[in-house]
């Protein structure tokens, strides 16, 4: 008999990508969404996040029969708009209530996807390290560091918990800046970009899928946190020739003053967003690597064929 897997967040970007693949890998899915409609067709079982979901009991009758669980749910961007009551509701005090209900109801693995950004700000000049001392920069971060401390405190008494940061994640359908740097590689014009050569890691989202696959099996204690992130980190110059590449053009990029770039960015009041899109933030996932995960290698060539299938629909 098939394990089950309850996964929330499975009508998001990284949700979606994970319940089909723990479904072609023999797992059954439980698809815990705001939006359960949406998901029709998709997972055999679907449900709708609670009515209360920091409520511990509210989540018990989603438990039943359930062997794991994978919590993606939450809010994925930092943004000064989201109040940081809201960050620690839905980030933090969701987590907790959750895991607390499954440290009693369920014998597999509960798996946490939490975020770089519970251990650092969008850029970093220091290669991120597991053991790296934890420093959050905004409401987004320091509210994924508080469920990751709650996650932890739920399993104190015993249980298998993981607790997993990836950095940012690429794959079909992905929003955010790797979304706009797409829009722009689809332009039929060379762009002024080949000087941004800050080195950034990014995740794979299959890659993602198959750690936490290989955490569902792992018949130890491997709490975390864990970094996850591909092999080798990449320039955003690199990730639009990639995108070109794989739209089967050729890169078509020229070096222009970085000040210059930055200009519009900053007189439009975007100062802060350019940073993060530009400057450094590169990792290591050791952690997961010792535990037999194999992280994804190749970044600029995954890119690539990601681009050729959102091409072709």
């Amino acid at each position: 008999m098939a394990e089950r897997v309850l996964l929330t967040g499975a009508g998001g970007f990284v949700g979606k990508a994970l319940g089909e693949r723990f479904v072609d890998a023999g797992y059954a899915v439980r698809a815990v969404s705001r939006q359960p409609q949406t998901l029709a067709g998709t997972f055999a079982e679907v449900a709708a996040l609670p009515e209360e979901p920091a409520s511990e009991a509210a989540w018990v009758p989603l438990l039943t029969g359930v062997d794991h669980v994978v919590h993606c749910a939450g809010i994925a961007h930092a943004t000064a708009e989201i109040p940081r009551e809201t960050y620690m509701s839905v980030n933090a005090d969701l987590a907790g209530a959750l895991a607390r209900a499954a440290a009693t109801e369920i014998r597999g693995r509960f798996v946490f996807v939490s975020s770089i950004r519970a251990m650092a700000g969008p850029v970093s000049d220091t290669v991120l390290e597991d053991d790296t001392p934890p420093a959050p920069q905004d409401d987004y971060g320091r509210s994924k560091l508080e469920g990751e401390r709650l996650v932890a405190k739920a399993f104190a008494g015993g249980g298998f918990y993981t607790i997993l940061r990836p950095v940012l994640i690429y794959g079909p359908g992905v929003k955010g800046n790797l979304a706009s740097l797409a829009r722009l590689a689809a332009l039929p014009i060379p762009l002024p970009i080949a000087g941004l050569s800050a080195k950034r890691s990014l995740l794979d989202v299959g890659a993602l899928a198959d750690a936490i696959l290989h955490l569902l099996g792992l018949k130890r204690p491997a709490t975390g946190p864990f970094i996850a992130c591909d092999c080798e980190p990449i320039s955003v110059a690199e990730i639009v020739a990639a995108m070109r590449k794989g739209l089967g053009r050729r890169p078509l990029l020229f070096a222009f003053p970085d000040a210059l770039l930055a200009a519009p960015f900053r007189l439009a009041g975007r100062g802060e967003a350019w940073r993060r899109l530009t400057g450094p933030l590169m990792a290591r996932a050791d952690g997961l690597e010792a535990l037999g995960w194999k992280p994804g290698e190749d970044t600029a060539e995954r890119i690539a064929r990601y681009a050729a299938r959102t091409q072709r629909g």
